[in-house]
């Protein structure tokens, strides 16, 4: 296969791998805030379990990407097949950056978060924006140096 084709993929399955982690720990969150369990100790169990999961995620992807880079002296690519190639990364990598601060915000208005709630879960969709984007970031970059090979 390709290499620019495995770091498109890649890219994707990362983002919504990630995606659906990320709004596990935010339904977990919310659970624990409806039920009034809430402490830094339960948002720590939490974010803990997320990294879990981010890094049984992550694992497929890398494969992937490693395998790409590989392979990236046996082949070429043409410019409009880069363009398109950065073009799916970029778009899936913003529908990843978008759901995170949505679903950040919906959690955030709920009736039952009060300020120093608001203090702790600020910080998760700089975490969440942060493992997001880190495959997509790797992924262009690998279409970019498929030609200097």
């Amino acid at each position: 296969m390709h290499p620019a084709w495995l770091f498109i993929l890649a890219s994707i399955i990362a983002v919504f791998g990630i995606l659906s982690a990320y709004k596990k720990l935010i339904r977990s969150i919310q659970e624990h805030i409806d039920l009034g369990h809430w402490s830094q100790d339960i948002l720590q169990k939490v974010n803990t379990r997320y990294f879990i999961n981010l890094a049984i995620v992550e694992a497929v992807p890398i494969v992937l990407l490693v395998i790409g880079l590989a392979q990236i002296e046996a082949y070429t690519i043409s410019s409009s097949t880069r363009i398109v190639g950065v073009l799916v990364v970029l778009a899936v990598l913003v529908f990843g950056i978008v759901n995170i601060v949505v679903t950040t915000s919906d959690l955030t208005k709920g009736e039952n978060v009060t300020d120093s709630h608001r203090a702790s879960i600020k910080v998760l969709p700089l975490i969440g924006i942060g493992t997001i984007s880190s495959i997509p970031i790797i992924s262009i970059v690998g279409l970019f140096l498929l030609d200097l090979a």
